[in-house]
């Protein structure tokens, strides 16, 4: 009789769901694709613990296992989030990218065009485990007037339904970023409402970005290099989200007016493309980083607008809760996880809320 492990066993039940699922919601061809790619990783992953102790184990990576175990501890004791068992495992692989992302969004309007999925309901970006099959779907869309956008990701998450791994190329990331991945992965395992994506993005950019400001402080110390380095990337990213929301509102005007397509699609061009020349005039003197250099030579259209828009809008309010709780970030967290399960608005029920907490204050 022949014998599974309980990974072969986990890796069978996963390609059990993908195949039900793909059948149930008529998503077999996508489904299946991704669960494929999935299941690779699944195959290919080692223990941390085994990676630590092989001889071809360099220090370099012994100080960066090091590193994602402090980050995880400090997640699940300081910040409370979800423990699915996630970032024990490395993927064995030599890609630069875990997947591939499309989003999309309406040539002359700021609005995300959806997928449908099982459990998560709909979604504003599909991911692909190959890049030419995520190019073909843009294509797809291209052809039908959306603006796309397709992406190389380093994280995503199952959202604790599977145990998300770690991958090489993480290695290579400084300390802050490392840790706003996996704290920003790790709050969506958390908390994560159907059909809410603006809110799940978005709180789990907060802690992510707070988070990982904490962690550093606390790891490193307040006049450390470390520290130093995340002042300036929270500084740059303040600035270039106003930037976006500038080049946002610009555009909007724009789309407002009662033009024909060709003169529409012409101004456009000249708006983004006269701002991105503005900015890299002044990029030396105004930002601390390289982080955002690129934006001056990438293809800008709305649908890399609306997804930076969707991770980014509205911060100041998850901000606002922060101070509510003295800038304590589990009790924070605590009371967003407190909306899991409500089919109310949560932007709502976030003003509600602070409003009885600062009644009951006084």
């Amino acid at each position: 009789m022949v014998r599974l492990s309980r990974r072969r066993l986990a890796v069978l039940a996963v390609a059990a769901v993908v195949l039900a699922f793909g059948t149930v919601y008529l998503q077999v061809p996508y489904l299946i694709g991704q669960g494929w790619g999935l299941l690779q990783d699944l195959l290919s992953r080692r223990p941390v613990s085994t990676v630590r102790e092989a001889p071809e184990t360099d220090s370099e990576k012994i100080v960066f296992l090091d590193r994602v175990e402090a980050i995880l501890e400090y997640a699940r004791d300081y910040v409370e989030l979800a423990d699915p068992g996630s970032y024990r495992h490395i993927v064995q692989t030599d890609r630069t990218a875990i997947a591939y992302v499309v989003s999309a969004s309406p040539e002359f309007a700021f609005r995300h065009y959806r997928w449908r999925y099982p459990f998560f309901g709909s979604m504003p970006y599909r991911g692909y485990f190959n890049r030419r099959a995520a190019e073909r779907e843009a294509e797809r869309l291209n052809q039908r007037g959306y603006d796309t956008l397709v992406r190389g990701i380093s994280a995503f998450s199952t959202l604790g339904y599977l145990p998300d791994p770690l991958y090489p190329f993480m290695q290579r990331f400084p300390v802050d970023r490392l840790a706003n991945l996996i704290l920003h992965e790790l709050a969506h395992a958390t908390l994560w409402l159907p059909g809410e994506d603006h809110f799940n993005e978005q709180f789990a950019t907060f802690v992510g970005d707070e988070g990982s400001r904490l962690f550093v402080a606390e790891r490193y110390g307040k006049d450390s290099p470390e520290y130093a380095r995340i002042q300036h990337s929270i500084e740059d990213r303040y600035r270039f989200r106003r930037e976006i929301a500038q080049l946002r509102a610009m555009l909007a005007e724009l789309y407002d007016q009662d033009l024909s397509p060709v003169i529409m699609r012409e101004r456009k061009r000249r708006i983004i493309e006269g701002y991105q020349l503005e900015f890299a005039a002044r990029y030396d003197d105004e930002y601390h980083t390289e982080a955002y250099r690129q934006f001056a030579v990438q293809d800008v259209d709305n649908a890399y607008l609306v997804l930076f828009q969707l991770y980014s809008d509205d911060i100041a309010t998850f901000y606002k809760v922060y101070e509510t709780f003295e800038r304590d970030l589990a009790r924070t967290v605590r009371f967003f996880v407190e909306f899991d399960g409500s089919e109310r608005d949560p932007y709502v029920l976030m003003e509600e809320r602070l409003t009885a907490e600062r009644l009951t204050a006084e």
